[in-house]
């Protein structure tokens, strides 16, 4: 008997912590208190241009930065991760206080020595809202972003419920957004009298990715002259984008007498080779540009035609007389 009425004793103790944690439990569906429950989202990230057959997860992705936005595109939760290592297991959780429908905007690789980010304030700052910007060196020349892999991309919308699926699962298709351009003049007669320049109004971003307006700024390099006698110029970019002023220019280093400027992005958008997976500014990041001078062996001592040719494509054909 004794056994009994000590069986009894605990089952009905068993019963009660069983009961206590079903109602205090966010899986109750009698819980009170249901804003207490832990809900949010759960992120894979890859890239997938749209040149690509299958998604890929970019090694040089060290470090995220996450910002869940509402269904009125008002901030409502942020998070950063570092140590990063993308695969297709991989997910990334960003905690959320409430119900309801929301979409995230992922950036890989912001460099806080090269990038000043704007207090962002949660419950006021949207999508639309200046994120951060590329830093100054001197005047309006930027940091330089040498060895800069930048990405940027979102999620779908996804609904995290009150009482049910307070967890949602999403992807966020991330692209990169610095670009390598390696431009090389030939056929100057006198090549170490010229520099290179780059300049773009790209320096500005929104939350989402977009290109907030600001002046143009000119992009870092040194210029080298080849044996050959060739200039040769690393440039690295941010986001190529019709409309921005992405600039290249060749003039003279004493008197800035101009030998050669035209916008690069137009020059690539508006080529007949526009669908070429090579010129796609969707699908790659590294160009090569090359500007072949043809000079003129008069008195004037001029240069009478241009040929730009972009990854191996000949783009224009130009007659200058300078």
């Amino acid at each position: 008997m004794k056994i009994m009425k000590y069986y009894k004793q605990h089952l009905y103790i068993l019963l009660i912590l069983s009961c206590t944690y079903l109602f205090a439990s966010c899986d109750s569906l009698v819980y009170d208190d249901l804003e207490k429950c832990d809900r949010g989202i759960y992120i894979n990230v890859y890239e997938q241009t749209e040149c690509a057959s299958s998604p890929s997860y970019p090694s040089e992705i060290k470090k995220l930065n996450i910002y869940a936005f509402d269904a009125n595109d008002v901030l409502a939760a942020v998070i950063q991760t570092t140590d990063v290592s993308l695969s297709a297991d991989r997910q990334f959780y960003i905690p959320l206080e409430k119900s309801g429908s929301y979409y995230a905007v992922v950036w890989g690789n912001v460099d806080d020595k090269l990038f000043e980010t704007i207090p962002n304030k949660i419950g006021s700052s949207t999508k639309k809202d200046l994120l951060l910007y590329l830093r100054k060196n001197k005047g309006l020349s930027a940091l330089n972003l040498k060895g800069q892999h930048i990405y940027v991309g979102s999620t779908p919308t996804v609904q995290v419920g009150e009482i049910q699926n307070l967890f949602a699962y999403t992807k966020a298709n991330v692209r990169e957004i610095t670009n390598r351009i390696r431009v090389m003049v030939e056929g100057l007669i006198d090549p170490e009298e010229y520099t290179i320049e780059v300049s773009s109004a790209n320096t500005h971003y929104t939350f989402d990715g977009q290109i907030f307006k600001a002046e143009a700024m000119f992009y870092p390099t040194k210029v080298n002259t080849t044996k050959e006698k060739n200039l040769i110029a690393d440039f690295n970019v941010l986001k190529l984008e019709s409309g921005r002023a992405s600039i290249l220019t060749v003039k003279k280093i004493k008197t800035g007498e101009i030998l050669f400027q035209n916008d690069l992005v137009g020059a690539i958008l508006l080529s007949e080779f526009k669908d070429t997976p090579s010129l796609n500014l969707r699908c790659i990041n590294d160009f090569d540009v090359l500007l072949k001078f043809k000079h003129c062996d008069c008195p004037d001592n001029t240069y009478v035609g241009l040929t730009l040719i972009v990854n191996n494509w000949s783009i224009h054909s130009y007659d200058i007389f300078f």
